[in-house]
């Protein structure tokens, strides 16, 4: 087993840099063009190592991480990667589910970020592991208790002693299934990424992904430092406001999901000098249409590349750039692809067709939660086989090209994705059961042109019990992250099944489209509240302005109007510009939900700031 003496492939990447072009910005912040330099950068790294192992973090404990979006938190994750297994924590989770998360591997310490916001401490505090406030004072660290808990030298160590990161995906229970990435295999992604998009260090990302995201830690804040280059980091921005800063900043390149990009291709800056360095914008984490690249390539006026990846193996393939060879399909950048065919046999011939498989430095370890789960891998001929190197199972379906290129055609898995964010059915029906008026729930996808997919429902209530949507959605905002709260309920006397008795879940959304006009967000009574207060008044116009509609009532959840993320985070930056409340992301999806709990937060804060002053 390796000791904090060892270098890790991902410090050694840093110092190499200190040492070469120590004064070379790395990690950036808008309005501050002098940044991090990769000397500092590598001084912090040094002493979140040290903090660690003065709290009792030994070789192979893992380390929660609940990060913010800002320059601090990159350089304590990447501090963290280098001293332990990193566990990034989405801050939206709800505290069950990130309990559940954090005792179930069973983590040393839990580290939150300065950047993290208050309610991180909240988040964390049922979990068995101590917690502590790690804060930058230069390159020195202070460490800040945050409550009590085990000590970090009594917790395991993980089965793999090479464990770097570990990454929470969709899966059948509670918590889903857990990754394993080696710190040789998150660097091997991260320069699947470099070399796809070949990557200098001239090039700079601009990055909107949160740092909990394989995409945003592997292919954004890894990939970006690992060829001397720098990453822009962008708290929390809207969409006019992630561009102009992507322009400022002087970024070559940007990524994001296809949902962000819907958004954010409407506000390209007219009345400046655009694109400036931006060379190419990347679209992963979801489909990429043949539409949405027609639009996307007209508005921002630059080459748009696909990228196909999972947290189980960053950048395993991508369309080529302007310069590269054509070619028809994806392009495998990091990994071997191939095709389980019908047989259950491994094919790499032309035109081959089945569930795609892949291999390489990029591949996880495996999963470490659920205990029992089914390898996914198979072997070199076929599922039987006990020879050769395994193949990763993507659950993805996919063609074979003559080229050597391939094409998606489809998912054999269940997953839903909404806007980027891949949601498991499984676990939506779960919290839904929960509930004591649900006998049956079914959760399932709906096309939607801007988000990929919406989530749908299915209820079956018991006799004589009675549930309101706003009142299921409250109970399933404490038990789920945002992105999994349904935003269609649907209740019928059962849930339709196929003639094999099978729940279809690909096909519910054609087969009760009556039904979802019929009770979807747009389909609205007349008797929409009115807004009472000037501040309710003020509050709906900011909401008309984000959402781009009218017909919002003061008691309309925000949800389900369609609100999202990106258009959450351009709602907040516009009522603190503009009423001087700030609000957080937290509570906008859990507990100000609705113009009339905004209007009430905003008066309450701003009467109590107006006492505060008078005394």
């Amino acid at each position: 087993m390796s000791n904090l003496d060892a270098v890790s492939p991902v410090l050694a990447v840093i110092e190499r840099h200190a040492q070469t072009r120590g004064d070379a910005p790395a990690i950036i912040v808008p309005g501050e063009p002098a940044g991090l330099s990769y000397r500092h950068l590598s001084g912090r790294m040094h002493a979140v190592r040290t903090a660690l192992t003065g709290l009792g973090v030994r070789p192979g404990h893992r380390v929660a991480v609940v990060p913010g979006e800002d320059a601090d938190s990159a350089a304590l994750l990447l501090g963290v990667v280098a001293a332990a297994a990193c566990c990034p924590v989405n801050p939206l989770w709800s505290a069950a589910e990130t309990q559940d998360y954090l005792d179930t591997l069973d983590v040393a310490l839990i580290v939150l970020a300065d950047g993290a916001g208050t309610a991180a401490a909240q988040q964390v505090a049922a979990a068995k592991a101590a917690a502590v406030t790690l804060r930058f004072s230069g390159e020195d660290v202070v460490v800040e208790p945050r409550g009590g808990g085990r000590p970090a030298e009594t917790a395991a160590t993980g089965p793999y002693p090479d464990e770097a990161v570990l990454l929470r995906t969709s899966g059948t229970t509670s918590i889903g299934k857990v990754v394993s990435l080696s710190a040789a295999g998150v660097v091997a992604a991260a320069q699947a990424t470099v070399d796809a998009y070949h990557l200098t260090d001239s090039d700079r990302r601009f990055n909107i992904m949160p740092f909990f995201h394989v995409q945003g830690l592997v292919g954004s804040l890894i990939a970006s430092l690992l060829p001397g280059g720098s990453i822009v980091c962008a708290p929390a921005p809207d969409p006019a406001t992630a561009l102009r800063h992507a322009l400022d900043s002087e970024a070559t390149w940007l990524s994001a999901t296809p949902t962000m990009h819907r958004l954010m291709v409407r506000y390209v800056p007219r009345d400046r000098e655009w694109p400036g360095p931006l060379r190419f914008v990347r679209c992963g984490s979801g489909a990429l249409t043949a539409g949405l690249r027609a639009e996307l390539e007209a508005g921002y006026g630059l080459p748009v590349v696909e990228s196909y990846g999972m947290s189980e193996a960053h950048q395993i393939a991508s369309t080529p750039l302007p310069g590269d060879p054509d070619a028809a399909g994806l392009v495998p950048t990091g990994s071997e692809v191939a095709v389980l065919d019908q047989h259950g046999r491994v094919s790499t011939a032309p035109d081959a067709s089945g569930e795609i498989v892949i291999r390489g430095a990029n591949v996880m370890h495996g999963y470490v939660w659920p205990p029992g789960l089914e390898s996914p891998f198979v072997r070199g001929g076929s599922a039987g086989d006990t020879e050769g190197a395994g193949w990763l199972r993507t659950g993805d379906l996919g063609r074979l090209l003559p080229d050597g290129s391939f094409l998606i055609t489809g998912r054999a898995k269940e997953m839903i994705n909404v806007g980027g964010e891949k949601v498991s059915p499984f676990e939506v029906e779960a919290a839904m059961l929960s509930h004591p008026a649900v006998a049956e729930a079914v959760a399932f996808g709906i096309p939607d042109p801007v988000r990929d997919e919406q989530l749908g429902t299915v209820l079956v209530l018991r006799p004589g019990a009675t549930l309101g949507d706003e009142e299921f959605r409250t109970y399933l905002g404490q038990r789920l992250a945002p992105v999994k709260v349904p935003r269609f309920f649907l209740r019928r006397a059962d849930i339709p099944v196929a003639e094999s008795g099978k729940i279809q879940r690909g096909s519910l959304a054609k087969v009760l489209a009556d039904e979802l006009d019929a009770a979807g967000p747009m389909a609205e009574s007349d008797g929409r509240t009115a807004p009472r207060t000037p501040v309710e008044a003020m509050v709906k116009g900011l909401w008309s302005l984000v959402l781009k509609r009218e017909d919002i009532g003061v008691d309309n959840d925000f949800m389900a109007l369609g609100g999202d993320s990106m258009a959450g985070m351009a709602l907040l930056s516009l009522v603190e510009d503009s009423l001087g409340v700030a609000i957080t992301p937290a509570e906008l999806f859990t507990d100000i939900t609705t113009i009339e709990a905004m209007a009430a937060a905003i008066s309450e804060r701003t009467s109590g700031t107006a006492e505060g002053a008078g005394r």
